[in-house]
């Protein structure tokens, strides 16, 4: 089962990365699952690409490089779709959409990791005020 939250941080941040931290242009052509409205894909709080970015270090490399592959280098190669990615990787389509689930589940949990630690500080920040 695909998150649909995850995919959209995930567009949010490959748009991020695409424009190097800076969006250019609200034409996105080529992300995964277009919009009918480019505007969406644009981050409305870079604070959410930067948590997406920092919880993609926490990932392990095979992971990082699925999300890459799937949100970031196979959009910019004109629209390429799961089996193109797949065909490069040498991998069966199942086998990949296996591991773009895999990835964006383990994506989930860091993301929520880091909003429970950010809750708590929060929450300690108002208890010492």
């Amino acid at each position: 089962m695909r998150l649909r939250w995850v995919m959209r941080r995930l567009r949010e941040w490959a748009a991020w990365i695409d424009s190097e931290g800076q969006i250019k242009s609200p034409a996105l052509d080529g992300m995964p699952v277009a919009a009918a409205n480019a505007e969406a894909w644009i981050p409305k709080d870079y604070r959410l690409a930067r948590e997406v970015h920092a919880a993609m270090w926490k990932l392990s490399r095979e992971l990082q490089e699925t999300i890459v592959l799937v949100y970031v280098i196979g959009p910019r190669a004109n629209k390429v779709s799961l089996t193109d990615i797949a065909r490069w990787c040498d991998l069966d389509v199942d086998a990949l959409r296996m591991k773009v689930d895999y990835a964006e589940k383990k994506l989930a949990e860091e993301l929520d990791n880091a909003r429970m630690q950010r809750d708590a500080a929060n929450e300690t920040a108002k208890t010492a005020a």
